[in-house]
């Protein structure tokens, strides 16, 4: 097993933001909650221990209960990509053949490959609307392919695959493979608040996390939603990593999980300033800077990914940020140098003044 860099991850942690940038390339809402009264937690009642040595019950619970399904088929990690990385190391034996959508988001298939996976690139076109395809996926699991890992809404593009897509993808390919589905960015969907795809097939799992919708990255509340055998063998695979998880951090998701209204409350007002957002953004789009990108929008959300018609995009990026004071996500991180990233998570007026910004720079800076 060797852990190689995650290009991505290295450089979202430690990316210089240059004074005065506008922040356009962090996929996440704003973080709510500054104190736990915020969060509708007293924090003279955390418990510091308590029993959780396979999961503490209630956290799996309130997890199980907000997705109709059984406490037995949860496990609470710490984040996504913990839940990412545990189903993985459970399933994958060295060698596997595994198919990875590309354009990728690099933290699902760093850990592939660091399992001793094979990563077979399930390519998503720009020119078919980034949409999956399911006969090429057919096609790799006849030769063999074990599994299947996406992120839906698809993240850099943005777009997202209705249910009977998912599921018009898994009886293509059948039972045998698995087909995990990161649903991390789905809940900021107009009618997909507390919906799942999880075991709408036996071999149809998912995971996903508070972080990104919700605005609350630092709980660090994720999950993986599999069937009961999986789970069983996930947590056996932590076993390997920690003895077991901080109790108080289970106990404070568990709470924060039945509060469906606080919940909803948090979507709900990001949702509503993605989606003034977004007018900004396809006003830009149809002014005369926008003819500079080739954008296949998604319908919802609060990120989609930009390919440059005419220059490299890793230079633009840099130069956009150096001389235009803007930052968006290079595109080489989701293995599409040719383009990058871009996110109004942060706001209309975020939105409005880094596409400003971006149009100077295309008017005064940027030659092609």
């Amino acid at each position: 097993m060797a852990f190689s860099t995650i290009r991505y991850m290295e450089w979202a942690k430690t990316r210089e933001v240059l004074p005065g940038e506008i922040d356009l390339a962090v996929s996440n809402m704003p973080t709510v909650a500054e104190t736990w009264e915020e969060l509708g937690i007293d924090p003279s009642e955390i418990p510091p221990s308590g029993p959780n040595s396979y999961g503490y019950e209630a956290a799996r619970r309130a997890i199980a209960d907000r997705y109709d399904v059984r406490p037995e088929e949860v496990m609470h990690t710490m984040g996504a990509s913990m839940s990412n990385f545990v189903f993985l190391a459970a399933m994958i034996t060295p060698g596997d053949r595994i198919l990875v959508e590309r354009p990728v988001y690099e933290c699902l298939s760093a850990p592939v490959e660091a399992l001793g996976g094979v990563v077979v690139p399930l390519v998503r076109r720009e020119k078919n609307g980034w949409r999956i395809p399911v006969e090429d996926a057919r096609e790799e699991v006849r030769n063999g392919a074990k599994g299947i890992f996406l992120s839906n809404p698809h993240n850099p593009s943005g777009q997202f695959s209705d249910d009977d897509e998912i599921l018009r993808l898994a009886d293509a390919v059948g039972h045998e493979p698995w087909i995990l589905v990161d649903e991390i960015y789905r809940e900021w969907l107009d009618n997909h608040y507390r919906r799942t795809i999880a075991l709408k097939r036996p071999n149809l799992f998912v995971t996903s996390s508070l972080t990104k919708v919700f605005g609350l990255p630092h709980l660090r509340a994720g999950w993986l939603i599999a069937r009961d055998d999986i789970i069983r063998k996930a947590y056996r695979a932590l076993d390997h990593m920690a003895v077991v998880q901080p109790f108080m951090y289970e106990w404070v998701t568990a709470q924060v999980m039945r509060d469906d209204h606080r919940l909803r409350r948090f979507r709900d007002d990001h949702r509503s300033s993605t989606v003034a957002a977004r007018a900004v953004v396809d006003e830009f789009l149809g002014g005369p800077h926008g003819n500079a990108f080739s954008a296949v929008m998604p319908d919802e959300g609060g990120f989609a990914f930009w390919r440059l018609r005419n220059g490299d995009g890793d230079r633009f990026r840099d130069k956009l940020q150096r001389q235009g004071g803007v930052g968006v996500a290079p595109g080489r991180y989701f293995g599409t140098p040719n383009g990058f990233r871009i996110s109004w998570t942060g706001g209309v007026e975020r939105a409005r003044s880094g596409l400003a910004a971006m149009g100077r720079f295309l008017d005064e800076h940027w030659e092609g």
